[in-house]
């Protein structure tokens, strides 16, 4: 991508400034991606973030388009931390939908967000740094991001995502590391 300031690395990881825009239009968004490539496997990464606001989001996506997504995110919520899934709207729809959220113990800690590919399906999981994962949501359907619902041809990124939805923003996630791994039969 010829824009600048999009990511730095450094000492912390990956660093991804919020940007007000979001995956969901067609602008340059915050967001480091790798090519989901089997149907078994998942994708995993390591974040520091703090968010400062409500609209300040950061996290793990699976993106096949502006309108076909999941996204694990941190954000806050009356003041607390949380972790949520958010669906994107779909060709037929407008906005996002929560479909899981969970208060998280700490603010402060480092977050490990983690998806699983399952063939139709995909999990979501989260802990505080080198905790067990805790699953937030499991049976999600990943047809939802099959060429069959969502069009196109170029198949789905995980990607490391933040931003601060609209909203002016002084905030940035780092990402200390992300693992990929493919897990199909046909390489067992």
């Amino acid at each position: 991508n010829p824009t600048e300031g999009l990511y730095t690395i450094g000492k912390k990881g990956l660093t991804l400034p919020l940007k007000t825009v979001t995956v969901a239009g067609n602008e340059n968004p915050a967001f480091a991606g790798f090519r989901q490539a089997h149907h078994q496997g998942y994708a995993e990464t390591m974040m520091d973030f703090k968010p400062q606001n409500e609209n300040e989001k950061a996290g793990l996506l699976i993106f096949q388009n502006e309108q076909h997504y999941y996204f694990l995110a941190r954000t806050i919520k009356n003041g607390k931390s949380f972790i949520e899934l958010i669906k994107s709207a779909g060709k037929e729809g407008s906005g996002e939908t929560v479909l899981a959220a969970q208060e998280l113990k700490s603010s402060k800690k480092p977050l490990q967000l983690k998806i699983e590919a399952n063939g139709n399906t995909y999990a979501f999981y989260f802990t505080e740094k080198n905790k067990p994962y805790q699953l937030l949501l499991d049976n999600v359907d990943a047809r939802f991001l099959s060429t069959a619902a969502a069009g196109g041809f170029v198949g789905s990124l995980f990607a490391l995502y933040g931003t601060s939805n609209g909203q002016a923003a002084g905030n940035a996630a780092h990402f200390r590391w992300f693992k990929y791994k493919g897990d199909d039969q046909v390489y067992k």
